[in-house]
């Protein structure tokens, strides 16, 4: 069997009025997930957290969500066994709950952006009537654009503002600009919010082969 690949989809997509924010996550670990329901600087949200590594993705009572697909691979990839070994876990984790505790999306465009050294990667944030896209890394600095509410975005694990970034070639590479395409592909297709990851989940090639959406 071949390596196992980080592989992240985040999508942003309208459904009428409502502005979704999706993801699948596949990892090189089974994942311990849970659901949490809480209130951060006085603001309730909601976020799935993983156990393991303290990874969180969720939205808060302002409607403002967060997803984000990783371009720190080669260390996510790694992730698991670095933890278990010094029992660090994921800081942006810890910041993406932070912007969540934040009350507009402006602020929580701020909070993923500067707290604490920023989230990495790329970043969607939304609320009803607005995104956001967030491109950074350690070593590179953040590029931030308003989109087009009503345009769907797809970002994988390769950068697109900063082409160094993420997977730059082979087999990984091609893997994450076929996600994307297929991701960007069954979106047309897509009439109700509630199909959506189903389709993030539709694959065209055998169940092992790195390129599938999930």
């Amino acid at each position: 069997m071949g390596k196992l690949l980080n592989e992240c989809i985040i999508v942003s997509k309208k459904f009428g009025n409502d502005m979704v924010l999706a993801k699948n996550r596949d990892r090189a670990y089974k994942p311990i997930i849970e659901v949490v329901h809480t209130f951060i600087n006085g603001c309730e949200v909601v976020y799935l957290h993983d156990i393991t590594t303290d990874w969180s993705e969720g939205m808060n009572e302002y409607g403002v969500g967060i997803v984000n697909a990783s371009l720190m691979v080669g260390f996510d990839e790694k992730e698991k066994q670095i933890i278990s070994k010094t029992g660090k876990k994921s800081e942006d984790g810890l910041r993406i709950r932070y912007a969540l505790g934040q009350k507009s999306l402006k602020e929580a465009i701020k909070a993923v952006v500067l707290h604490d050294g920023g989230v990495k990667g790329h970043t969607f944030i939304a609320n009803p009537s607005n995104l956001i896209s967030i491109e950074m890394t350690s070593k590179h600095k953040p590029v931030i654009k308003l989109q087009n509410p009503s345009k769907t975005y797809v970002r994988t694990n390769h950068g697109l503002a900063h082409p160094d970034a993420g997977y730059t070639e082979g087999p990984d590479y091609k893997s994450s600009v076929i996600r994307r395409a297929s991701a960007r592909a069954v979106q047309s297709k897509i009439k109700n919010w509630e199909d959506e990851l189903l389709a993030m989940r539709t694959n065209r090639f055998d169940h092992k082969n790195p390129n599938n959406m999930s």
